[in-house]
């Protein structure tokens, strides 16, 4: 008889946070618990979801008043809260660019200091840019695989090209985004290569409808 086909791997749970957008901390006047309601609801459903391989979809840091705030305070204790949250990977998301890059460069060094990785897969920088793909995994550095509950799992993460038109003239400067199509179908490639037994593709879009850009860029895979 013919060899049984082998088994199927093991299903991959994935918990995702995203737009969280500096919501660290509750900036409201008097008695307060502290806690911004983002940053309650991610803490909740990760604890729900133990064995879950956790990661953040965009805009973590991002853009707002108290992002920077908090990390021109003590981006050592948000890096370390990061950490203890368990995340794996964060991307890089739109709000990530638009606001201060001397803030983000900062965070991004505090949550980055125990291997948890900032990644934007079609990103590339150059002269002014140059210090963004020092802390994040760019489309020049080598495919990020997480091992998670017995799997080689590949994080591949891309931005809409707005996500530099829509920023600031001093915030894109020396940055440039490989087209989607193009990227989508090289990086899981790469991935793959690298020895990935599953792939997660995140995707931050750009402008109005969402869900059909996500479709129509899934629909742009070549496997």
């Amino acid at each position: 008889p013919p060899p049984a086909p082998p088994a199927p791997p093991a299903p991959l749970l994935v918990a995702v946070s995203s737009a969280v957008n500096g919501g660290f901390a509750d900036v409201s006047c008097g008695a307060s618990e502290g806690i911004a309601v983002s940053m309650r609801a991610v803490a909740s459903q990760f604890a729900g979801e133990s064995d879950a391989l956790r990661i953040d979809a965009g805009d973590f840091v991002g853009n707002s008043a108290v992002s920077r705030l908090t990390v021109d305070h003590d981006a050592a204790t948000l890096g370390a809260a990061a950490r203890a949250m368990g995340y794996r990977v964060l991307s890089l998301g739109h709000r990530d660019l638009a606001g201060s890059r001397a803030s983000f460069l900062a965070a991004a060094r505090a949550i980055g200091s125990d291997g948890v990785r900032f990644v934007a897969s079609n990103l590339h920088c150059e002269g002014a840019g140059q210090p963004l793909c020092d802390v994040v995994q760019d489309a020049a550095d080598a495919p990020v695989i997480v091992e998670h509950g017995g799997q080689r799992v590949g994080i591949v993460s891309l931005l809409h090209p707005s996500a530099l038109t829509d920023a600031a003239s001093d915030r894109r400067a020396g940055l440039t985004l490989d087209p989607l199509d193009e990227s989508i179908t090289r990086e899981v490639a790469e991935a793959r290569a690298a020895g990935a037994t599953r792939v997660v593709v995140v995707f931050d879009p750009g402008g109005s409808a969402p869900l059909r850009q996500a479709l129509d860029l899934a629909n742009s895979f070549e496997p």
